[in-house]
């Protein structure tokens, strides 16, 4: 994710062009070590190009190990032709931007962000176009990214999937909180991602993390390989995983960057749901000093499954 879930994900100006900081800094990193990284040491890269922004990176997983994996399953070395490891097994993914345009809340690089992933999968990870699903204003209408069709997205991309399968799911919009219902969350808040029709009434215009879980992790089946990148405000524990690895920079930093613009990719809750819960969860993380989180309430299912989530901020 791009930062941490009392932080902000920025929407910036970065080399020429309007996309997240969070997303130019991952792809910047892959780039630079000719699309070679493990899970781990990209965090720590990507932590180094946000150099002089606020936000801190996450990546959570659901296996300590799975943080010394290599990005995308993409060896250093090719592979010799009969290693079974060497065929590509099934690829989709899932790419979603939204730049809300002609609105109160509109951003510039959440669409070009979508762009750059879907080039760089294909051009450096092995998925076809044939077997992706593009949700953005850019598309065709009946691929606007409303609420609706990204829920029809997400059981799109699972359907069917199998052990061997690499999946793809990326989000790069505004993030936001509301009032949690589930009495689970500690702070007494939800976190959510917003579709194009958020301006209509929450929960029911918002995607929320349950949800996320809901239709994307809990249909997972064992041994499918899922990679997510979440680039948005309150997307650092968006998963929920057991693992989780903060790439730690000081908090203090301002925005020093060169760029011309930036943004908060953050949409404040309508005042109905803006209010912590009365109740609340107990406390689900816990910082250790090696830098782990391990995430209390994770769901022992999940042990079974490959999933790295990314996300532009704690």
């Amino acid at each position: 994710s791009g930062c941490q879930d009392d932080q902000t994900s920025a929407d910036a100006y970065c080399d020429g062009t309007y996309q997240g900081a969070f997303t130019w800094a991952l792809i910047k990193a892959l780039r630079e070590d000719v699309w070679n990284r493990t899970y781990v040491d990209l965090l720590g890269q990507i932590k180094a190009n946000l150099r002089g922004y606020t936000q801190i990176p996450a990546l959570t997983t659901t296996h300590a190990s799975y943080l010394e994996s290599w990005y995308m399953a993409r060896e250093p070395a090719p592979l010799a032709p009969d290693d079974p490891n060497a065929v590509l097994g099934p690829r989709k993914a899932l790419l979603i931007g939204i730049n809300y345009v002609g609105t109160r809340f509109e951003l510039r690089g959440c669409v070009n962000d979508i762009k750059t992933q879907r080039d760089m999968l294909v051009s450096q990870y092995g998925f076809s176009t044939n077997d992706m699903l593009v949700l953005t204003e850019d598309e065709p209408k009946q691929n606007w990214p409303y609420k609706q069709r990204i829920i029809e997205g997400m059981t799109w991309l699972v359907k069917n999937a199998k052990a061997g399968d690499t999946l793809y799911l990326a989000y790069s919009g505004h993030g936001s909180q509301m009032t949690d219902t589930t009495g689970t969350e500690p702070n007494g808040m939800s976190d959510c991602i917003c579709p194009l029709d958020c301006d209509k009434p929450w929960p029911e215009h918002i995607i929320l993390d349950t949800e996320i879980h809901k239709f994307v992790y809990d249909q997972l089946p064992e041994g499918v390989k899922l990679v997510c990148v979440f680039d948005s405000c309150h997307s650092g524990t968006i998963a929920d995983l057991d693992i989780s690895r903060a790439a730690a920079m000081p908090c203090a930093l301002v925005p020093s960057a060169p760029e011309n613009y930036i943004a908060r990719r953050y949409l404040a809750p309508p005042a109905s749901v803006s209010k912590p819960a009365e109740t609340v969860g107990e406390g689900k993380a816990q910082v250790r000093s090696s830098g782990f989180r391990c995430v209390f309430g994770a769901r022992e299912e999940y042990k079974g499954k490959e999933v790295w989530v990314f996300s532009g901020c704690q």
